[in-house]
């Protein structure tokens, strides 16, 4: 498990904004949204696990083979990682701001999205960084379970790869991943001439 510091996750306030739809200055709104971020930074625990794959091993063929859009985006790539990000209970924060004012509900909703989402390029870039020294490495497109054909039930897979560890992270019987904020990925590395991209 690895730890991530919220300073290189933390959500750029403009580009929130845009994703929310505000786009003049509002400063009401414009605080909701930091009030949001504020509460979200003191209740979260940004971490990941990962496990480096060979993707000719036989249980990492069996994810390929259930999707013909994950075997299309790592064509190229013979090893890369699988990683499971949570940022973790965010969820359970009893605040009296979301639960009175929907419009906040909703911007911390979205921030621990985001939160979420820079934790997952972060920890690709992490792993890359620890596992492949030099520049002339890449990786892949990061694919997980529920997008295109890669099925959200191989998320069963995917955590199987991870039997010999003990999770922050839990899958729903309708395999969607607890606490909310977390998000499953795998993502290849190879080498490439003239650098990395």
């Amino acid at each position: 498990m690895i730890s991530v510091p919220l300073s290189i996750i933390f959500p750029d306030v403009e580009k929130l904004k845009k994703k929310l739809g505000i786009k003049l200055p509002l400063i009401r709104e414009e605080k909701r949204i930091e009030q949001a971020l504020m509460e979200l930074t003191l209740n979260c625990d940004p971490r990941f696990w990962f496990k480096k794959l060979d993707f000719k091993e036989v249980s990492v063929k069996a994810i390929f083979g259930s999707s013909k859009d994950l075997t299309k985006v790592m064509d190229g790539f013979s090893e890369g990682f699988a990683v499971i990000c949570t940022i973790g209970l965010v969820g359970d924060v009893n605040s009296s701001n979301a639960k009175s004012d929907m419009a906040f509900s909703m911007y911390f909703d979205r921030a621990g999205s985001e939160l979420c989402e820079n934790l997952a390029e972060q920890s690709a870039k992490i792993l890359l960084e620890r596992f492949y020294t030099g520049s002339n490495y890449e990786l892949s497109k990061r694919y997980s379970p529920g997008y295109g054909d890669f099925k959200l039930e191989m998320q069963k897979a995917l955590f199987a790869l991870f039997s010999d560890e003990k999770l922050g992270v839990k899958l729903s019987k309708s395999f969607y991943m607890e606490p909310e904020k977390s998000v499953s990925y795998i993502v290849g590395v190879r080498k490439v001439s003239g650098g990395r991209k």
